[in-house]
Order: C-alpha cells, then sequence, then structure tokens
C-alpha cells in the first residue's frame, strides 16, 4: 500500500516544483516512511520532499476491512523572507487531498476515507516548514498470504 501511495504522490507532483536549499525551483521529493541518511552535512539535502508514511492499522476482526492511518508530511526550505512557506505546503498537501478525493481507489484495493486532517507545524523554524495531512484507507479483507503493505 506505502508503494502505490508513493507512485500516486509522485505522478501528482512530477510537474510540481518548489524551492530548494538554494532557492531554486525543484522537483519534489517523494520517500516513504522517513527521510535518507544525509550523505553531506547539508541540513536541508532532501528538501523539497513528501514522506508517505504508515502511522497505524486497525484490525477488528478477519472478516471486516482493515482501516489504515497514512500521514503525509511535507517539508519545504524557503529563504525568502517574507516567510511564507506555508502556502507551498497547503498548494501541496490540498494538490494531493483533490487527487485521493477524486480518485477515491488506488490500485483496485485501497480506497481513501474522510475525514483527513490538515496540520501545520505552530512554532517558527524559518526556513524549513512543515505540515501534514493525516488520512484513513480501507484495505478489504485480511489477506493472510499477501504482503499488501510495502
Amino acid at each position: 500500500m506505502q508503494s502505490k501511495l508513493v507512485e500516486e504522490v509522485k505522478e501528482e507532483l512530477k510537474n510540481y516544483k518548489s524551492v530548494n536549499k538554494n532557492n531554486e525551483l525543484a522537483s519534489i521529493n517523494v520517500f516513504s516512511q522517513c527521510l535518507p541518511i544525509r550523505k553531506t552535512k547539508e541540513e536541508y539535502e532532501y528538501y523539497p520532499y513528501v514522506l508517505v508514511c504508515i502511522d497505524e492499522e486497525n484490525i477488528i476482526d478477519f472478516e471486516a476491512e482493515i482501516e489504515i492511518d497514512i500521514y503525509f508530511l511535507v517539508g519545504i526550505c524557503d529563504k525568502d523572507v517574507d516567510a511564507q512557506g506555508h502556502k507551498d505546503l497547503l498548494n501541496i498537501i490540498n494538490r494531493l487531498l483533490k487527487r485521493f478525493y477524486e480518485k477515491q481507489i488506488i490500485a483496485d484495493k485501497y480506497r481513501f476515507k474522510l475525514p483527513a486532517k490538515i496540520k501545520l507545524q505552530q512554532e517558527e523554524y524559518y526556513p524549513q516548514y512543515l505540515g501534514g495531512m493525516l488520512t484513513k484507507w480501507e484495505l478489504t479483507k485480511l489477506n493472510i498470504k499477501g504482503d499488501d503493505y510495502t
């Protein structure tokens, strides 16, 4: 599931650009669960990025649908002194929300459910801006033999 959502995010954002650590327009990096280990000492090496993270799974019984909470964490490094990086965060998050709302089913088995929750960082950490969206997904009945999560 996570791999399919990473593909969806990449597809949705393939033509979207945001500023990177050098204040140049760059493509959005998309990763699953966490940022890769830095190759350099540069703090903002992977910015801009979206992380697709599994939060928790709710399995009630073997006959019920499985509910999975997935959060999308967005990181932007915007060194512009107007300090409006949150707008770029919201543009990215709302593009993803719109895609999932319109598509609703991913890979013929993962169903997007409302409500979704969007949150931005409360403290100011210029030039770093972080925000995210918590989503709920439903997976068809438990498949003991398969591996639908990675």
